[in-house]
């Protein structure tokens, strides 16, 4: 449990530090040199007078095509939007990375 109250950032409601807890959860399954998946849950409660609590589940699939080129597709889900690229709900996106 924290209370943040920076100067770039402050955490505060009403001149009062914010308080939260949370905690953040993976696991990565490497099937075999070329295929991997991952799952991680996050959940936050903040102490604000909306008691926000925030909840994300994800799950992906990565496959390495070539040294360096992945592809893969990951599930996720949201209970609160965090502007418009990480909104409420379900989303799925389709993915593909080339490193040099």
């Amino acid at each position: 449990m924290g209370a943040n109250n920076s100067l770039s950032s402050p955490d505060t409601e009403n001149g009062e530090a914010v308080s939260q807890a949370g905690f953040d959860i993976g696991f990565r399954y490497v099937i075999n040199p070329e295929w991997r998946a991952n799952e991680a849950y996050t959940a936050v409660e903040v102490d604000d007078i909306a008691n926000t609590d925030y909840e994300a589940q994800r799950v992906n699939l990565i496959h390495t095509v070539a040294q360096g080129l992945e592809v893969g597709v990951e599930w996720r889900k949201y209970n609160l939007a965090f502007g418009p690229l990480l909104p409420k709900g379900q989303q799925v996106e389709i993915m593909a990375k080339y490193a040099f």
